[in-house]
């Protein structure tokens, strides 16, 4: 991710920043952590890595890629593929994130994780 910014258009028209500047790269097996105060931009942050911004606001800047893919060049259509295969997100609301009681890898699969797999067996030997 390079010079995200992502913009909401106030009540008198005006635009104004929510993120600005976010540069990041994850490599294959690291793990990236966003952290900060409740209203800092990580949500938002996470959002725009899937090519998505809340109701009213849009990604007004930047580039980003996720696993070779410019998330800013997809279609409709490419995006809801590219959510389901290359990246997802995990809400940390605890009504909304996974069942403590249950391996994440089923729930995972359970919830469409890998959606070209419909065997659930099939998506385990997927994510090895």
């Amino acid at each position: 991710m390079d010079k995200l910014r992502v913009t909401a258009q106030t009540d008198r028209g005006e635009e104004i920043d929510l993120v600005s500047d976010i540069h990041f790269t994850v490599q294959k097996g690291e793990v990236l952590a966003l952290i900060g105060e409740s209203g800092s931009g990580k949500t938002t942050i996470a959002m725009a890595l899937m090519g998505y911004a809340r109701s009213g606001c849009r990604i007004a800047d930047g580039n980003i890629h996720v696993a070779g893919t410019d998330v800013n060049s997809l279609t409709p259509g490419q995006l809801r593929a590219f959510r389901g295969n290359k990246v997802a997100y995990i809400a940390q609301s605890a009504a909304a994130s996974f069942n403590p009681g249950m391996k994440i890898l089923d729930q995972v699969i359970g919830a469409g994780g890998y959606p070209r797999h419909p065997d659930p067996q099939s998506g385990k030997s997927q994510s090895d």
